[in-house]
């Protein structure tokens, strides 16, 4: 009982159908007929017919209403089509049609009750014919419009935002943190009323139609209610739940995305994804070892890498996701003290200072950025590496070098910080590198112009693991000639290293031992028997060059007296 009163208050407009009674009352006790007789109805013998056949035609047209709730019903997904007929109830234009069909059949009777009692005896007898023929006249003509107007509302936009708009805290809770299911029935039956799980089902639908527009519209619309209304003074427990409930969407947008190759759906992903990053970062929120955020993005960073369909996108996932990275990097503004690195900590136990308190929150945010945050951008390199998707990986050292250079780029980090980041992020790209290797990728381990730019930058800034980069990238060099793949371009970069440091101003100890190891990677290419001729011949060019800063440079006397007589009698 209790649901049928539901179903009678959601479908009909009280106020409507009050319109039309109030419309028979004043009829029938004014008594005054402002219609002449055209039509001589106050002639007729058998009034209360005519009464008949227009409540014939009335309920006639229940069955159109019918038709058109059943077609509404089936333009719904299956997925959720036991709680269509709560969306069919919500319908603005499904309620107007009820409520008029329901006002005039009530104004119908009631003048058929009148009629039949009293015939055409006075004015306002005659008034309530022709009003009744005028009313079931535009009845039947606004019928049409307002089906049509009630079929697009089931897909409109309009109706999307009425939605979202009514995400309840309860919504969010039962899709963040699930409850226990005491009772399967009313649990499920709950869900099924869940705004977002609504919004999910005709988002995928939507996908699965090509309609691209209502993904990215449902999308903007929930990231504006559940991420922008995180501000600083939300508490982090509703932080969470607002954002888990948003990758939950993701995730299941994303499957169906790949699988439908929907291109710009999952651009408008990737935006929202990211822009999660920004906006926390922006409000000072640090718990992101709590997210699924870069589960997202990564699970939809491999879908779009193995996907053809996908290509346009391909080649620009490694510079978003550096770019979000960067954007973390750039806003971290620590002291030595809020943040104490290994190095840092260490040096204090030297001087024998006191070990720093330091805050649980901050040191988790350090351990994301230097553990996980990067994998947003390695973990994708590495995946495309595995399915060997050249679109992604192709020129590996020009993605990975602007990264590692921001790091020691930024201006809030101390130098502690700095060396620690880039340690870390260091040492992933050398994992990568050696994945390479082992994946037969020889033209992406060639050394470019870009390495020994960003190489000699730091040597140049004396930073403390320029030289780990430099020795990585003469064994980079050693693996490809043994393999008989090293070009003469990756020599003259190689060189090119040390050329340039001889002329830079910089700490003379730095610059020398720099110089020296490229030297002696030189001359122990020269001694190797399985070195090939025509890399012994750039070796030697190569020398001849070098050898003609050595000449000029009188800070590197040491390497000229050393050097410079042994490389004048090379052939």
């Amino acid at each position: 009982m209790r649901d049928f009163f539901y179903v009678v208050h959601k479908l009909y407009n009280y106020k409507i159908i009050g319109l039309f009674i109030f419309l028979f009352l004043s009829t029938v006790l004014i008594k005054v007929n402002i219609f002449p007789d055209w039509f001589g109805f106050r002639y007729i013998e058998e009034p209360s017919n005519l009464i008949i056949t227009l409540l014939s035609i009335v309920i006639g047209t229940s069955s159109i209403i019918l038709t058109i709730l059943l077609v509404v019903y089936e333009s719904l997904s299956k997925p959720f089509r036991r709680n269509s007929l709560d969306i069919i109830l919500d319908d603005p234009w499904i309620k107007l049609l009820f409520s008029l069909f329901s006002g005039v059949f009530i104004y119908l009777s009631l003048t058929l009750l009148v009629i039949k009692r009293e015939g055409i005896n006075t004015d306002a007898d005659l008034a309530l014919l022709y009003i009744s023929c005028i009313i079931t006249f535009f009845f039947i003509l606004a019928q049409f419009p307002l089906v049509i107007l009630a079929l697009r509302y089931s897909k409109s936009h309009r109706f999307i935002n009425k939605l979202v708009l009514e995400i309840s805290l309860s919504d969010i809770d039962q899709i963040s943190k699930p409850p226990k299911v005491e009772d399967s029935i009313v649990y499920f039956e709950t869900m099924e009323k869940n705004k977002l799980m609504l919004l999910k089902e005709i988002g995928i639908i939507a996908i699965k139609e090509n309609d691209w527009g209502m993904p990215q519209y449902i999308l903007n619309e929930v990231y504006d209610i559940l991420i922008r209304s995180i501000t600083k003074e939300t508490p982090e427990k509703q932080a969470l739940s607002n954002i888990e409930a948003f990758c939950w969407i993701c995730l299941h947008f994303s499957k169906n995305t790949i699988e439908n190759s929907d291109l710009i759906t999952a651009k408008c992903l990737l935006s929202d994804l990211y822009g999660i990053h920004v906006h926390l970062v922006e409000i000072g929120f640090r718990a992101f070892r709590k997210l699924s955020v870069d589960k997202c993005i990564n699970d939809l960073h491999r879908g779009i890498s193995s996907n053809d369909n996908f290509h346009s996108m391909q080649g620009y996932l490694l510079r978003e996701s550096c770019e979000v990275i960067q954007f973390h990097i750039k806003s971290l503004n620590f002291s030595n003290e809020e943040w104490p690195t290994f190095d840092y900590s260490l040096d204090r136990l030297e001087n024998n200072e006191k070990k720093t308190k330091t805050s649980e929150e901050i040191n988790d945010y350090m351990f994301y950025i230097n553990h996980e945050l990067a994998d947003l951008f390695f973990d994708t390199l590495k995946y495309a590496i595995d399915t060997k998707n050249k679109n992604v990986y192709n020129h590996i050292s020009w993605k990975i070098n602007p990264l590692l250079s921001s790091i020691y780029d930024s201006t809030n980090l101390t130098d502690y910080q700095k060396e620690e980041i880039f340690h870390n992020y260091y040492f992933k790209s050398k994992r990568v590198f050696d994945d390479v290797y082992e994946s037969d990728m020889y033209e992406e381990m060639n050394i470019s112009t870009n390495d020994n730019f960003y190489i000699k930058q730091w040597l140049t800034e004396n930073r403390k693991y320029a030289f780990w980069c430099l020795s990585d990238t003469i064994s980079r060099a050693v693996k490809l000639e043994n393999l008989g793949k090293l070009s003469s371009h990756s020599i003259d970069s190689l060189f090119l290293i040390a050329r340039g440091l001889a002329n830079e101003d910089m700490n003379v100890e730095t610059k020398e031992s720099a110089i020296d190891l490229i030297i002696k990677f030189g001359f122990n290419f020269l001694k190797d028997k399985k070195t090939r001729n025509e890399t012994k011949k750039e070796v030697i060019r190569q020398f001849k060059w070098l050898n003609s800063y050595l000449q000029k440079n009188e800070e590197l006397s040491s390497l000229k007296k050393e050097y410079s007589s042994k490389i004048d009698k090379l052939k």
